[in-house]
């Protein structure tokens, strides 16, 4: 038995999923916002979402089938700083 209380993992659960009629993710225990989405059709992919400057920012990692949770969990994490370094939209100075 492990020692954390989030059992099964998120690698465990990943391997372990089965296509439903309708579209449905499941979430890293790990990575905040990092997921895999699976389509009725049987297509899987990592996806990230997150909050950024009050505003949510969405990005496609991958094919489940191409790469691994750990490969998919890097990716997430450049993604994120990506999102953070991005500058604020601005639209000009305002006028009087």
């Amino acid at each position: 038995m492990t020692d954390n209380p989030r059992s099964p993992t998120f690698a465990h659960r990943v391997r372990t999923a089965k296509p439903r009629d309708r579209r449905y993710a499941v979430r890293d225990d790990v990575i905040p916002g990092l997921m895999l989405r699976f389509h009725p059709g049987g297509e899987r992919t990592f996806v990230i979402e997150r909050r950024v400057r009050r505003h949510w920012r969405h990005a496609t990692i991958g094919p489940a089938d191409s790469m691994t949770v750990s490969e998919a969990r890097r990716e997430a994490r450049q993604i994120i700083v990506g999102f953070l370094d991005t500058p604020a939209k601005t639209t000009g100075p305002r006028a009087p």
